[in-house]
């Protein structure tokens, strides 16, 4: 498991099995962001504006996890995702422009 936050940016997606795309609504982002960073507003946006947009980001994913309900909702579909990859079950279909997702172990 790779945590790439600039996976669609830096052309990496082809190298993974599978894409789960975290996501929140853009004023939850924003607000978070805000809270850790003493950034302003235009300054966050900046850096948004450079990023793959979140709508496209879904659009590519395989699973996407929705964060702007809550920690514990989130946690528990983070949860059922990964007991889903190491059963072998692939979670809620893969990309259809993607091959079937290889759930192998690398060595």
């Amino acid at each position: 498991m790779l945590d790439i936050p600039l996976l669609f940016e830096t052309g990496r997606a082809g190298a993974v099995d599978k894409v789960v795309v975290v996501s929140a609504p853009a004023p939850v982002q924003l607000a978070r962001v805000k809270r850790r960073r003493r950034m302003s507003e235009a300054e966050i946006r900046a850096i948004l504006a450079r990023q793959t947009p979140d709508a496209l980001k879904r659009r590519r994913a395989d699973v996407v996890v929705p964060t702007g309900l809550s920690r514990h909702h989130a946690y528990r579909r983070l949860r059922r995702l990964i007991l889903d990859l190491y059963a072998g079950r692939c979670g809620t279909g893969a990309h259809p422009s993607r091959p079937k997702p290889s759930l192998r172990r690398r060595a």
